[in-house]
């Protein structure tokens, strides 16, 4: 089990104890996509990028070879609704970590030299992305399922934002959000939590609190897209109002593993063993506090596109209303061993608990998940569909641009 601690200034900390000789360490800041308005939409990813760039007292490289030089490794993601900053490590060298993590969170000074050459790494990022097809479906999906809403819009940002990001623009947006009760930080590994709480104490401690802004509610928006790309493929999702963060998470869990919990499962059998109609087939979910989305999508030939439909909200609908013994048993064993596997990761269960924590005040309690899973019966999953799989989809098209 985790131990939560809470300073005086807000800043939470989480501390899980594991007999392994290693430690993952994050920060994380509750801001990303949501929080941006639509002239500030990248900055949170513009400013991940920079955090590394250079603190009063070191320079980039030093920055890296401090963790790098002790066998470890650090990394940072942006989100819909936070940055995680984090570093894994041999256990004995712990304080590093935190003092790496400490000194780019919150001494980065955010070089203009460094900010010009970093504008062309992301400007460069964007063009990769264009060149994704899946990065783009998921652009499109945002832009249509929450349309004209922060969620809608890109991580990444447009270009012409990136453009003109100035270090004052960063420095305002890192005073509007990175403050110790907008934070968590998340240790796993085999540390002592006394020392742990003791030493973020000395690093964060000195930190002011102060009100951060109310967040936009973004909403799901039912509606039909067909968007022309220049990829070969085309892609296809059927798209649902979903459940938002920690709401009937164990028969949502049963739900997806019934569906597409592997090469046996319904979607994959039905979408390309019985109708040939594609190589890749999911799933698809994403979650925030207030709103979420739950569809399954297809990469498909673009004269497939509406059969492919037609197949998956037929596959999709039958979970209101059959599911076998056999098929029970093993999505809950799919979930079961998930949520093993994690448990023995530092890094997942370090990300994990802080993630939780920022949802539901809370750490990850595993055994309380697994209890729940034991129990879902088919009834609570033909429930769960029968609220979600509604005549209210959305329907997305990404077929390829004729020249």
């Amino acid at each position: 089990m985790s131990k939560v601690t809470k300073l005086k200034n807000g800043l939470t900390i989480i501390v899980e104890k594991k007999r392994v000789p290693k430690v993952c360490i994050g920060v994380l800041v509750k801001t990303g996509l949501i929080n941006e308005t639509t002239e500030e939409n990248g900055i949170s990813h513009f400013l991940e990028h920079m955090a590394f760039k250079g603190t009063a007292t070191k320079t980039a490289k030093q920055l890296s070879e401090d963790i790098e030089s002790l066998g470890g490794a650090c990394n940072a993601y942006t989100s819909n609704d936070h940055t995680l900053y984090h570093v894994n490590m041999l256990a004995e060298h712990w304080k590093t970590g935190l003092q790496f993590l400490n000194d780019i969170v919150v001494n980065s000074v955010f070089p203009k030299d460094e900010i010009e050459r970093e504008r062309k790494v992301i400007l460069q990022e964007i063009a990769r992305s264009k060149d994704n097809p899946m990065h783009v479906f998921w652009d499109r999906l945002g832009e249509t399922i929450y349309a004209k809403q922060p969620a809608g819009r890109t991580i990444l940002g447009p270009a012409k934002n990136i453009k003109r990001f100035t270090r004052d623009d960063l420095i305002r947006y890192t005073k509007k959000w990175y403050c110790p009760n907008n934070m968590i930080v998340s240790v796993c590994g085999d540390v002592s939590n006394r020392k742990v709480v003791k030493f973020v104490k000395e690093l964060f401690g000195h930190m002011k609190p102060h009100k951060v802004a109310d967040l936009v509610t973004n909403k799901f928006v039912k509606q039909d897209k067909v968007f022309e790309e220049i990829f070969d493929q085309s892609i296809v999702a059927l798209v649902y109002n979903g459940p938002k963060v920690g709401e009937q998470e164990a028969e949502q869990t049963i739900f997806e593993n019934v569906l597409d919990g592997g090469m046996s499962c319904r979607l994959f059998q039905e979408m390309r063993e019985k109708h040939g109609l594609c190589y890749s087939t999911s799933v698809i979910t994403d979650q925030l506090k207030e709103s979420g989305f739950l569809g399954v999508y297809a990469g498909v030939k673009g004269s497939n596109a509406k059969k492919a439909l037609t197949v998956m909200e037929e596959t999709i609908n039958t979970m209101k209303t059959s599911i076998t013994d056999d098929e029970m048993i093993k999505a809950k064993n799919i979930a079961l061993y998930r949520l093993a596997n994690t448990a023995e990761s530092c890094e997942r269960m370090m990300s994990w608990n802080a993630t939780s924590y920022m949802y539901k005040e809370k750490a990850v309690d595993v055994k309380a998940k697994i209890k729940a899973i034991k129990k879902v019966t088919k009834e609570q999953v033909f429930d769960f569909a029968k609220k979600f799989v509604t005549k209210d989809a959305s329907r997305i098209t990404m077929i390829h641009k004729r020249g």
